[in-house]
C-alpha cells in the first residue's frame, strides 16, 4: 500500500503533465486562427479525421481524470469542428 506521501507525489506529478498538454493543446488551437478567420481552408477530409480524434482524445483525458487537458482536446475538437462547417470558397 502507497504511503499518503507517495500519493500527494504521484497527484502532484499528473497536475503539472496535465497543464502542459492542455497548454500545448491551446496552442493548437491558436495555431488554427488563421484557418478559422481566413479564406484558406483545409480538405474537408483532415478537418473531419482530425477533429473526431481529437474528440476521441478527449474522452480519453476526461476518463483519466485530467481536465485541463480535456478542456484543451475539447478546444481543439471544437475548432477542427468549426473549420469542417465553413464554407469553402470557389
Amino acid at each position: 500500500m502507497a504511503s499518503p506521501a507517495a500519493d500527494r507525489h504521484e497527484l502532484s506529478a499528473v497536475i503539472w503533465q496535465d497543464y502542459a498538454i492542455a497548454a500545448i493543446q491551446f496552442a493548437f488551437v491558436g495555431a488554427l486562427a488563421p484557418a478559422l478567420l481566413g479564406r484558406a481552408k483545409p480538405d474537408r477530409w483532415t478537418c473531419a479525421m482530425t477533429a473526431a480524434l481529437m474528440w476521441a482524445l478527449a474522452v480519453a483525458f476526461s476518463m483519466l481524470g485530467l481536465w485541463t487537458s480535456t478542456a484543451g482536446a475539447a478546444s481543439v475538437a471544437a475548432a477542427w469542428t468549426a473549420l469542417l462547417a465553413q464554407r469553402r470558397g470557389k
